[in-house]
């Protein structure tokens, strides 16, 4: 301690840590002449002016019964998007959904959802095409998904935000570059489907409006209220025979999908789709639907590395096409309708190792077993019932989690509205179980 703030800040971290006191600590005493400190105008009792009130501070969030109530109404209509939210930070789920503060958006060049939105509503135009003419992804040529991706792209550029991506030649540029990823993915779902059985059905499937699509998914809390939940589905692919169906989320870059996250609520939109579909799929084919797989599909590549360049696979080959595999969670019993020519060992199509004993390999596949698959649907809903119920309670306290090192806060757009303070508050720590450890619990 040199300097009056040096002394101030000591004291005042030392006066809210929750650490026992120590005898030979300094603090105590220091505290106690400071406190006794003479006001006189000098830049020890400038400083404790300014500081003391800070021990009352706590930066705290509550909401009363009433207000809560009108917030978030029961029964409490949301999207599992919102449930993901909450579970990240009960803060900035209240900010968002509650006081619906949005970030500003100052600039002309296309941001992140903008992009988002083209590449989303270029495929769906595409798959819509197919499905209208009868057709899936084997059926269509290369130059004919090349067409089609350079034609709806001008479509969708020329709408976008008052020809936003037209207007400079760098948004020009991010436009031609969409298209030849297009064309990329469009030559990969190509090649899974000549492997596979399932067949596209439909896109954009929305749920929680019956006019436009499906019913709301109602599902009871643990104290008895109710959660209707809405949204949209990206793509539904049906397999006719059996009746069963996999749902795919188009996802910009890679995003497996962790069961331990799932089990905490932070990645719920997935197996909401199978609850959704597994619920209300009657509505569309006629019958009761199986759920069989749930799937991200990335959208934009990535430098690959490899040991030789004759390593490297031929870029017209279908193996070339079939190195980003869609990622998520299938149950084990549908895998040779995704990928007909899986032997022993790993699937080119899929996430899955297929052992000598005829089983699957826990960490080298996305399978799970038919009763691990069923309680895995189970346990998303127990858990989104209680998340509305925090909800429901009123409950905005500021809370990010906090795995290992890493927390929501660097990237959040509403930190300059909760303020929040590692000295004053908490993270809500979590300890991510493994894929195994998940699926363990699920057998029991």
């Amino acid at each position: 301690i040199a300097t009056p703030r040096q002394l101030l800040t000591g004291l005042m971290r030392w006066a809210r840590a929750d650490a026992p006191l120590k005898d030979e600590e300094p603090w105590p005493t220091l505290y106690q002449w400071l406190a006794q400190h003479p006001a006189e105008n000098s830049p020890i009792d400038s400083l404790r002016f300014r500081v003391w009130k800070a021990l009352s501070y706590a930066n705290n969030a509550k909401l009363s019964p009433s207000i809560a109530a009108k917030l978030f109404p029961n029964p409490l209509p949301a999207t599992a998007a919102q449930l993901e939210a909450f579970a990240t930070c009960q803060f900035k789920h209240f900010a968002a959904y509650g006081l619906k503060l949005t970030e500003r958006d100052e600039n002309d060049d296309p941001t992140f959802l903008d992009l988002d939105n083209i590449y989303h509503r270029i495929l769906e135009r595409i798959v819509e095409q197919l499905i209208r003419r009868k057709k899936d992804f084997s059926s269509l040529s290369a130059q004919e998904g090349q067409r089609l991706v350079r034609t709806y792209a001008q479509q969708i550029g020329e709408s976008l935000r008052g020809e936003l991506m037209l207007s400079t030649a760098r948004n020009r540029y991010l436009l031609s570059h969409i298209e030849k990823t297009l064309e990329a993915v469009i030559a990969h779902q190509k090649a899974l489907a000549e492997r596979g059985l399932f067949r596209p059905a439909h896109v954009n499937l929305t749920f929680g409006d019956e006019q436009h699509g499906l019913p709301a998914l109602q599902l009871t809390t643990p104290t008895g209220r109710e959660l209707q939940l809405h949204g949209h589905i990206d793509r539904v692919d049906i397999l006719a025979d059996e009746a069963a169906f996999a749902v795919m989320d188009y996802r910009l870059s890679q995003n497996d999908l962790s069961l331990g996250k799932a089990e905490q609520g932070l990645a719920l939109r997935l197996v909401t789709y199978l609850l959704v579909l597994q619920a209300h799929g009657e509505k569309l084919a006629g019958r009761k639907l199986t759920p069989a797989a749930a799937f991200y599909v990335r959208l934009l590549r990535q430098i690959g590395t490899v040991d030789h360049p004759a390593d490297a696979l031929d870029p017209s080959s279908p193996e070339f096409h079939l190195k980003s595999k869609p990622r998520g969670i299938m149950d084990a019993r549908f895998v040779q309708a995704f990928d007909r020519d899986l032997a022993v060992g790993s699937s080119q199509a899929i996430q899955a190792y297929l052992k000598k004993d005829g089983t699957f390999s826990e960490k080298l596949s996305d399978t799970a077993a038919p009763t691990e698959f069923h309680a895995l649907l189970a346990m998303v809903e127990e858990r989104m019932g209680a998340l509305a119920d925090q909800i429901l309670d009123g409950e905005i306290a500021l809370n990010p989690y906090k795995i290992g090192t890493n927390s929501p806060c660097p990237k959040c757009g509403l930190r300059d509205v909760c303020r929040f303070d590692p000295g004053l508050n908490r993270y809500h720590y979590l300890n991510i179980a493994s894929r195994e450890q998940v699926l363990e619990k699920l057998r029991g």
